[in-house]
């Protein structure tokens, strides 16, 4: 467990927010049909990171990001 790995659903209107991350530079991926507890493990996040956008996150900044699912 890290405070730098979240998973986070979708609202309705299809936002999402990640709260109290620790400054840094992210990686940040949309994805369906995801096993229970596979996103704990390594080779699962490291096979998104081609499909990841990086993003850099200011302490006490927001930071805004649009992902598209196509599929």
């Amino acid at each position: 467990t890290s405070p730098r790995v979240q998973v986070v659903r979708p609202s309705l209107d299809g936002a999402f927010s990640a709260r109290d991350l620790p400054a840094g530079t992210y990686r940040l991926a949309a994805v369906t049909d995801v096993e229970d507890d596979e996103w704990r493990r390594m080779e699962f996040l490291e096979s998104l990171h081609d499909a990841s956008v990086a993003i850099d996150v200011k302490a006490g900044a927001t930071t805004l990001q649009d992902l598209r699912i196509s599929g």
